[in-house]
């Protein structure tokens, strides 16, 4: 691949910096990425191919590093003829103008930092128009008098202006001495006033009412139809709720009903579990005896090179090694991830051995593939041990029992198979 082409893959510039050509290569690789493609295969096989490239351009870049382009300032250093100040190397471009360089700079910082000043300008308002808002809103710094107050109160009162129409008098010495609280006396009773004739006229309005009532009863004329009606108050009456009863048996008595009934339901909760632990298990010894049922009707088609052994074994007289005659589908009844399968293998004690374990393609190959075949119930693949990475994913080659002319296929370690034991 040219040097060119690679940078056009990156989409730089030869003489780009290594900074911008690192965070190029990892936008890339971000966008590129094969986990973003998992739905649509054929695109996903596309973003691999696609992300490969990207990582050999890369590579090759960082190999080959282009010098850094030539500047204006140093080809016109070349054409003046002018020389370098002392102390900077020849190849160094001379600078036109300091003063712009440093204008140059501010207007950087500026740029830089006027949202913050913007900022801090707006919070300043908000600061000063505090003050304001609260003299609008609750007239801190001039409030009214009560307008309950007459002329001469309004003007004594502690809110009133000093350039109200009334004079203010002065304070006695006595009023100096109780607080100037007159405007308040004088409110209080105002106020008693106001409830003794709310008072009068309530008891005038009962006595006219029942006036009324004894007038309709003895069968006078009705009342004037505008007299309003008033609702009648209801009676409030207490209820008296009755004291309870200690009885410490009565107690005693319910909490030994509640511990019954607590045990009689985790019996019952244990009886089930240990039933359907049972139909589970039996389940399974019908599944694996089946199997086994299979496997021993096909046994005496390959010829003598598969014999079946004690413990549900079965001997390869050609290459010594025990298999386990049924497979971790026909055990447990579901299929399970690689390493589910590993755990499976380990735990396995077929035939009262410990040490299974998963065989390799060659080794599935070898009786699956070549005449005559080892015997199978229908597993749809198997689990191999050989797992490798392939881009961002791990890999471990499986093998199809029943496709006897394909060879070792592969599938991630996150899906679902079976695995066939093997010894030693």
């Amino acid at each position: 691949m040219d040097i060119r082409q690679c940078y056009d893959i990156i989409g730089v510039d030869p003489g780009t910096p290594v900074k911008e050509i690192r965070q190029a290569y990892r936008d890339l690789a971000s966008v590129w990425h094969p986990d973003r493609f998992t739905a649509n295969p054929r695109l996903r096989q596309k973003a691999e191919e696609k992300l490969k490239q990207i990582n050999i351009a890369y590579h090759t870049i960082l190999k080959n590093p282009s010098p850094p382009p030539r500047t204006e300032a140093s080809s016109g250093q070349k054409k003046s003829g002018q020389k370098p100040p002392p102390g900077v190397p020849p190849s160094a471009p001379i600078r036109a103008s300091a003063f712009r360089d440093i204008a140059e700079r501010f207007l950087d910082q500026l740029n830089a930092c006027k949202f913050r000043l913007l900022y801090i300008g707006a919070g300043l308002m908000c600061l000063c128009a505090i003050p304001v808002i609260v003299n609008l809103v609750f007239s801190a710094f001039h409030p009214d008098p009560p307008f309950h107050l007459s002329g001469a109160d309004a003007a004594r009162s502690p809110g009133a202006v000093s350039g109200s129409s009334e004079m203010i008098p002065e304070e006695s010495a006595d009023d100096q001495d109780s607080g100037s609280y007159a405007w308040l006396e004088d409110l209080k009773k105002r106020i008693e006033m106001e409830r003794l004739a709310l008072l009068e006229w309530a008891a005038a309005d009962t006595d006219k009412k029942e006036a009324s009532d004894q007038k309709s009863a003895s069968g006078e004329a009705a009342p004037d139809a505008d007299e309003p009606d008033w609702p009648e108050i209801p009676e409030i009456r207490l209820r008296t709720e009755p004291d309870v009863v200690y009885d410490p048996a009565a107690i005693e008595r319910q909490r030994r009903e509640r511990e019954r009934l607590a045990r009689i339901q985790k019996d019952a909760q244990e009886s089930l579990r240990i039933r359907e632990a049972e139909i589970s298990r039996q389940e399974t010894l019908r599944r694996i005896a089946h199997r086994e049922r299979v496997i021993r009707t096909r046994l005496g088609r390959t010829g003598g090179r598969y014999a079946e052994q004690a413990g549900g074994i079965v001997l390869d007289t050609y290459t010594g090694r025990m298999w386990a005659m049924v497979d971790s589908y026909a055990e447990s009844g579901h299929y399970m991830t690689y390493s589910s399968a590993s755990a499976y293998v380990r735990n396995l004690r077929t035939g009262g051995y410990g040490d299974w374990r998963m065989p390799s393609a060659s080794e599935l190959t070898e009786i699956y593939r070549r005449k005559p075949f080892f015997p199978h119930a229908g597993t749809k693949w198997l689990w191999t041990s050989e797992v490798y990475s392939k881009g961002w994913h791990r890999i471990a080659k499986i093998v199809n029992p029943g496709a006897v002319t394909s060879g070792p296929n592969q599938a991630n370690l996150s899906e679902y198979g079976a695995v066939q034991a093997v010894r030693p």
